[in-house]
């Protein structure tokens, strides 16, 4: 009996964790106080700010403008923060409940931490130092240095985020023109340059895989004000916009299904919100927010800092806005026979575990195509096995002699159909040369041939939308670890 208890208890932990990654939680620094709430994963990510708030008192009025960095642990439901004013660490209960306490009182000035809830550490750097420090969890008073960091000696202030399932930090530093991807549990340590240009702010997203080497997607902004992301330990990234109009970005990201959002200061005076959708390439720009407080009451405030963490996506992938057919007629004066072809790409529902879409071909979306039928389709996948397809004809037939000439579409320069190549679904995203990222060590990787996209469409079989478009979906049954789980512990 006593052993088969002792059997039952790393199954109920790991029950309790996959239970409390349910939901996601948000922090927002405004100029006094941090604010946290957990959101229920809605059907959409639709009303982020309409959660319901808890007002953490971190200390007097003002104290938010010496805090740098804010995150969550779901074990022990503390936020964690640093407080430059104090030279501290510190950690409160987030349910707002007393008192406030001091993980490491520094002689130095901390700038940033990062929580890893699955391996107990909590990771953090110093404005005047080059290193990043850890503490475990369980033993919080013995600091010690992460070992491995490549960066130059005169880089300070480094920011740093953790990708918990590959066991992996992000960083990048002031005067260190890299982003760079380090894992630990290679020896020696394995590094990898994600950008060979200055990173205001970026932020991970976890891609979790039933495999132990996941990889995540970094999404960042450069010095140069361009949007982009890219998959850490892997040598491609690709581009979403260049925002000219922003002033200097804040050290601070946070996405939450198609959206990212980030802070810029104007003139070193004004803050405001940028909300970034992926799907349709829109932003949104607000200067203050208004929240609800568990209490009841209602507050206005401008973030200063916003994390958002715990988003596991368990939507499986779908394609939405599959092509209709398309019938075209040859021009009686076009060179080689052939007739331009374009459509609408499809993209890729918000939730999705770091989903891919890749064209299958035939031909090129706004290629010229000869006369026949030709099956176009597109297959999209996430990591955690899903699959969803899109297929639709294109139809090219010889314009009859005795009726007048019109073209269903506009006419380029000829070419064969090629074969199948890849599509970014995020609207206006443009993959970069992959020649110029910086690696520190001399490890290789082939370059990922897929990307992502955004959307809100359920994965389903259903009919497809209006059009000829086919849709077929392949859905894994995520939950099934944890029905084994429950399973094994009653029994």
């Amino acid at each position: 009996m006593t052993l088969k208890v002792f059997q039952r208890i790393p199954v109920f932990v790991c029950l309790c964790y996959l239970i409390q990654l349910s939901s996601a939680q948000i922090l927002i620094l405004d100029n006094e106080n941090i604010l946290f709430a957990p959101i229920p994963r809605p059907a959409k990510e639709n009303g982020l700010f309409d959660a319901e708030y808890t007002r953490l008192n971190i200390g007097p009025t003002g104290v938010g403008d010496f805090v740098t960095s804010i995150d969550y642990d779901p074990i022990d439901q503390k936020v964690y923060y640093v407080d430059q004013r104090l030279k501290v660490i510190a950690r409160i209960n987030a349910n707002g409940s007393l008192p406030v306490e001091q993980v490491a009182k520094l002689s130095v000035t901390p700038y940033f931490l990062t929580v890893d809830s699955l391996r107990r550490r909590l990771y953090y750097t110093v404005s005047s130092e080059n290193k990043i420090y850890y503490r475990e969890l369980n033993n919080i008073s013995v600091a010690q240095i992460l070992q491995g960091v490549y960066f130059p000696s005169d880089a300070t202030a480094i920011r740093i985020e953790v990708d918990g399932p590959a066991s992996a930090l992000v960083y990048s530093a002031i005067g260190y023109n890299f982003l760079v991807a380090y894992r630990a549990g290679s020896q020696p340590p394995q590094r990898r340059g994600l950008l060979s240009e200055g990173t205001s702010t970026f932020t991970v997203e976890q891609c979790v895989t039933s495999d132990g080497n996941p990889p995540a997607r970094v999404y960042y902004i450069t010095d140069a004000k361009e949007l982009g992301y890219a998959n850490t330990f892997q040598i491609w990234h690709r581009s979403l916009k260049i925002f000219s109009g922003t002033d200097l970005v804040q050290p601070t990201m946070a996405k939450y299904g198609s959206k990212l959002y980030f802070i810029d200061l104007v003139n070193n005076t004004t803050r405001r919100l940028y909300e970034y959708d992926t799907k349709n390439s829109s932003v949104e720009i607000y200067g203050a927010i208004n929240i609800t407080l568990n209490t009841g009451a209602t507050n206005l405030i401008t973030p200063r800092f916003i994390r958002i963490v715990n988003v596991n996506y368990t939507e499986p992938v779908s394609i939405e806005g599959c092509p209709m057919s398309i019938s075209v007629q040859i021009n009686s004066s076009s060179i080689n026979s052939t007739q331009q072809v374009s459509w609408t790409e499809p993209t890729l529902n918000a939730w999705s575990n770091c989903a891919t879409l890749e064209f299958l071909g035939p031909g090129t979306n706004g290629g010229n195509f000869s006369k026949g039928v030709y099956n176009i389709s597109y297959e999209a996948s996430d990591l955690n096995g899903n699959t969803d397809t899109c297929t639709f004809m294109v139809t090219v037939e010889e314009m009859p002699n005795d009726e007048p000439t019109t073209e269903t579409s506009p006419s380029s320069t000829p070419s064969e159909p090629s074969d199948a190549s890849t599509t970014d679904a995020s609207p206006g995203s443009t993959p970069s040369a992959s020649s110029g990222v910086f690696n520190p060590d001399s490890s290789t990787t082939s370059p990922q041939s897929r990307s992502s996209g955004g959307g809100n469409a359920p994965c389903s079989n259903e009919n497809p939308p209006s059009g000829g478009g086919v849709k077929a979906s392949c859905t894994f049954i995520h939950w099934i670890c944890s029905i084994a789980l429950l399973v094994t512990f009653f029994k």
